[in-house]
């Protein structure tokens, strides 16, 4: 049972830093291709709301998969967080 605990506390803070690191990119990626900015963030939310709701099955995504959303994010420019600035 502790074993458990610690792996989603594990799993909630890997969420955490994909949401760091990649929400401006996806969002960026999704208003380029939406023209919306609304749209836009209603897809980052999305995203990590199933991220969050399946994240039992976050540790047993191949790493093939996560490659490709690597290679799609890539392209996007990220958008800085408030007060933060991207050299």
């Amino acid at each position: 049972m502790r074993r458990d605990k610690e792996r989603e506390k594990e799993t909630e803070k890997r969420i955490a830093r994909l949401y760091w690191e990649y929400r401006g990119r996806i969002w960026y990626q999704a208003n380029k291709r939406l023209q919306n900015e609304q749209d836009a963030e209603d897809i980052v939310q999305e995203v990590f709301m199933y991220l969050i709701q399946n994240k039992g099955e976050l540790n047993q995504v191949p790493e093939s998969r996560i490659s490709s959303i690597r290679s799609w994010t890539a392209s996007a420019k990220p958008i800085p967080s408030p007060g933060r600035k991207i050299p």
